[in-house]
């Protein structure tokens, strides 16, 4: 893989700069949700440690549709399902959705960045920890992934996990204007 870095002080270029970076229907391409401080080079994505800021909570919630290490049996039957679980387990309605290709990211943006390490992960491992509960309570399974140095596909590219079976990863949910945050 190739990592490509963008300045913070020009995040106000983000949308144009990640269009520019992906080439429609590029395989696999990811970003990560968490800034990084300094440029790593071309081949690291950064450690926890490396976050200098969190703006969102996330989720990867697989479903039965994609391909997946778990048994079909364990996740939820699509997207919907996997959503309402949460939804009716207590967790808000996401600020935004991302069809991954398997299943969805649903993301809740905060309303203040985190910027502290140790209340990132704090923050994170609670909030990953509810789902899993809630989604245990249902009889699904849903990955860990609420490390800080978490990747996740960037809709407008292909999940490629099945070669045979290439899938769009798009915004399912957009968010409203402005963004419902937390």
């Amino acid at each position: 893989y190739t990592t490509t870095w963008y300045d913070a002080s020009q995040a106000t270029c983000y949308p144009m700069a990640a269009r520019n970076a992906v080439n429609l229907y590029e395989v696999d391409t990811y970003v990560r949700l968490t800034t990084v401080g300094a440029n790593l080079g071309p081949t690291r994505r950064g450690r926890a440690g490396d976050s200098v800021e969190m703006t969102a909570l996330y989720l990867d919630v697989d479903d039965r549709t994609g391909v997946h290490k778990h048994d079909a049996a364990e996740l939820p039957p699509d997207i919907e399902t996997g959503l309402s679980t949460l939804l009716a387990g207590g967790l808000p309605e996401p600020s935004l959705v991302i069809s991954s290709g398997g299943g969805c990211y649903p993301i809740w943006l905060l309303s203040t960045p985190i910027t502290d390490v140790a209340e990132m992960k704090e923050i994170s491992d609670a909030w990953h920890l509810a789902a899993e509960s809630i989604f245990r309570a249902s009889g699904f399974h849903l990955d860990k992934v609420s490390d800080l140095s978490r990747m996740l596909r960037v809709p407008g590219t292909l999940n490629a996990k099945d070669p045979t079976d290439l899938r769009l990863a798009t915004i399912r949910k957009p968010p409203s204007n402005p963004a419902v945050r937390f």
